[in-house]
């Protein structure tokens, strides 16, 4: 299992649903109700749930496809299909399957490419498959995306594939990398809290508890960060405190009922359940 807070961390593209429902197409109508159901299941962490309501997203798109005439809605149709790829990509990740999700990431940014979509679209799932050709231990190519979004002219692209390549370096013990990435995403976004609670991963990864514990010391007396009592926990655990572990899981499932880090706390849990 891992440490962490990656899936925090993953970017949700939508500012707007890209795909209008015309009202006397319940075609449309239903593929839009059904995306927006399955992304209040996402939002939770319910990947299952979700990946049903997309499949009814799926039949409806293809429906579209075969009898629609009306050209006016092909781009949006289009980027749904891409959104969808980008989002069954993002659940591959939380399942750890990272060839499923390597292939719904290029499956998104090949249909940005095919239909001239600005290079702007499709920069969330460059990002994001990085991070899961650097869990199929293929760093070169994963850096070469990362670098690819951080050359790009967005500061929140920047800030955010930053994030990710701070996150990529520790994971091969270069910390002095890492650190570095996180501090100029941090000056970019201005995000403190993420910072924050990133640096208290990596602290976490070198094995470093007592300046970790410190860093979330600092952390609660700024801000309620539930994340605080997830770290806690796994330094407990790490540690061989299984009592102090389990009571901190507890305390952060309680607080954060909902998530990936919180599904993250439940294996912990289950785990020690078998070792007692």
């Amino acid at each position: 299992m891992g440490v962490g807070s990656f899936i925090e961390m993953i970017y949700h593209p939508f500012s707007e649903f890209p795909l209008v429902a015309r009202p006397d197409d319940p075609n449309w109508q239903d593929v839009t109700i059904n995306f927006l159901i399955a992304l209040g299941a996402y939002s939770i962490g319910d990947c299952e749930t979700a990946q049903i309501y997309w499949d009814h997203v799926q039949t409806g798109m293809e429906a579209i496809l075969v009898s629609s005439a009306d050209v006016t809605y092909s781009g949006q149709l289009e980027q749904t299909i891409a959104y969808l790829h980008f989002y069954r990509g993002n659940c591959a990740l939380i399942n750890e399957d990272y060839p499923l999700a390597v292939d719904y990431f290029e499956e998104s940014l090949q249909i940005y490419e095919q239909n001239g979509f600005d290079y702007r679209y499709g920069m969330d799932a460059t990002i994001n498959l990085a991070w899961a050709l650097s869990q199929l231990d293929q760093t070169d190519q994963a850096l070469a995306y990362l670098d690819q979004a951080i050359g790009s002219q967005f500061e929140w692209v920047q800030a955010h594939a930053l994030m990710i390549r701070a996150l990529v370096y520790a994971e091969e013990s270069n910390f002095e990398a890492a650190y570095r990435d996180l501090n100029e995403s941090e000056r970019i976004s201005g995000d403190e809290l993420l910072t924050n609670i990133e640096r208290i991963q990596f602290l976490i990864l070198e094995g470093d508890y007592i300046d970790a514990l410190a860093e979330i010391d600092r952390l609660e007396k700024n801000v309620a960060a539930p994340q605080a009592l997830f770290f806690r926990a796994l330094i407990a655990y790490q540690q061989e405190d299984i009592n102090l572990a389990r009571e901190y899981f507890e305390e952060y499932i309680e607080s954060t009922p909902y998530g990936y880090m919180t599904n993250l706390a439940l294996e912990y849990m289950e785990v020690m359940e078998t070792e007692n």
